[in-house]
C-alpha cells in the first residue's frame, strides 16, 4: 500500500508525494497532489510554494506568482519561496523586482544556492556580464561546500569561467 492509501487526509503525505513528482517531472500529477495537500491544510506554506513551482515549470507564470504570493503571506522568512517568486519575475523580464526578491532570499539565508544562481543569471540580463560570472563561480564554491551540488557541476562551472575570461 501507499503513504497516501494508508494516511489519505494527511497533508505531508501529499505534499511529500507532489515533490517526488515535481522532481520526475510528473508536472500535472505533482500539481493535483499539491492541491490535495492545500485543501487538507490551507496553510502549508511549502505546498503553495511547491505547486507554484510546478505551475511555473508548466508555463502558468501568473498562477506561480500568486501562489508563491500566498506563500511568502503564510510565512515569510522561508528564502526559497521568494527566489522562486524572483525567477518567475525574471520570465517576465521585471528584473529590477526580481533582483530585490533575490537580495531578500539571501538576507534570509546567505546559502540559499537558487537564490545566489538566479542572480547570477539576473546580473547578465541586466548588462553586468563580469558581476553575474563571479557570483556564478562564488555560488558554485558556496554550493560545494554545502554539499548542494555534484563536484562535476563546479568543475564545468570553473571550466565555463575560465573559457569567458580568456576572450
Amino acid at each position: 500500500l501507499s503513504a497516501v492509501q494508508l494516511k489519505p487526509d494527511d497533508a505531508s503525505v501529499h505534499y511529500n508525494l507532489g515533490t517526488v513528482l515535481l522532481i520526475q517531472g510528473k508536472l500535472a500529477e505533482a500539481a493535483t497532489t499539491f492541491r490535495r495537500a492545500i485543501e487538507l491544510k490551507p496553510d502549508y506554506a511549502e505546498a503553495y510554494n511547491n505547486l507554484g513551482k510546478t505551475l511555473n515549470d508548466q508555463g502558468k507564470l501568473h498562477e506561480a506568482l500568486a501562489l508563491y504570493q500566498q506563500a511568502i503571506d503564510l510565512d515569510p522568512q522561508r528564502a526559497i519561496t521568494y527566489s522562486n517568486l524572483a525567477y518567475t519575475l525574471q520570465q517576465f523580464r521585471r528584473l529590477d523586482e526580481a533582483e530585490a526578491f533575490y537580495a531578500r532570499a539571501l538576507q534570509l539565508d546567505p546559502h540559499c544556492a537558487d537564490a545566489r544562481f538566479g542572480q547570477s543569471q539576473l546580473w547578465p540580463l541586466q548588462g553586468e556580464c563580469d558581476r553575474g560570472w563571479a557570483w556564478l563561480l562564488y555560488t558554485s564554491d558556496a554550493a560545494d561546500e554545502l554539499l548542494c551540488v555534484d563536484f562535476g557541476g563546479r568543475r564545468i562551472l570553473k571550466k565555463k569561467i575560465n573559457e569567458y575570461k580568456v576572450k
